[in-house]
């Protein structure tokens, strides 16, 4: 989505940013709003001037904007819909540093809120619709994996710390091929 990493250029904002290979006006630059981690798909929101942007974050910071996903996970919850209130921190015991890991409530952690609604199941996996009441990094496949209901395809949560270590290798030779789908989550 944003220039970061080994993806300075191919993103979308560089792509917004460019048109027929040259530069776009500073005037109709581009402001992320909210973004989507590298493998989930759906909606995202930009706005075109520093005033829309000013209002779109405001919405955000005062949680008048609904954030929902849809998510395939592995197994099936008992209950039809479901919060988790957990706190969401750093996962201090993991090899991969941008893990993030639920804790108790009131552990000085970033307080974090899910509702969770099955839409259906079948076949040991489910279709869960996610309602963010706060916005933490990777909430949705903390939570969910928290649970014992990690997203189909999720490399960082509900496996170990192996499976990503191994994949971003993989994944940063250019011959090779990964194996591995991208996480089932969906922003609508």
């Amino acid at each position: 989505v944003h220039p970061a990493g080994n993806f300075l250029f191919n993103t979308l904002l560089m792509h917004l940013r460019t048109e027929r290979g040259k530069q776009v006006a500073a005037d109709d630059d581009f402001r992320l709003i909210h973004r989507l981690d590298r493998e989930t798909s759906g909606v995202l929101l930009l706005a075109k001037s520093g005033r829309a942007a000013t209002n779109l974050v405001k919405q955000f910071r005062d949680r008048s904007t609904e954030k929902r996903y849809f998510a395939v996970t592995h197994g099936v919850p008992s209950e039809s819909s479901f919060e988790v209130d957990a706190d969401i921190g750093l996962a201090q015991d993991s090899e991969v540093r941008l893990k993030m890991k639920a804790y108790p409530k009131g552990t000085g952690e970033w307080d974090a809120l899910t509702l969770f609604k099955v839409v259906r199941s079948s076949n040991g996996r489910a279709l869960v619709d996610c309602d963010l009441k706060t916005s933490r990094q990777h909430q949705i496949r903390v939570h969910l994996t928290h649970k014992g209901f990690p997203i189909v395809g999720d490399k960082i949560y509900g496996v170990s710390d192996s499976v990503f270590i191994e994949y971003m290798e993989n994944r940063m030779d250019p011959n090779a091929k990964s194996k591995t789908e991208r996480h089932a989550l969906h922003s609508r």
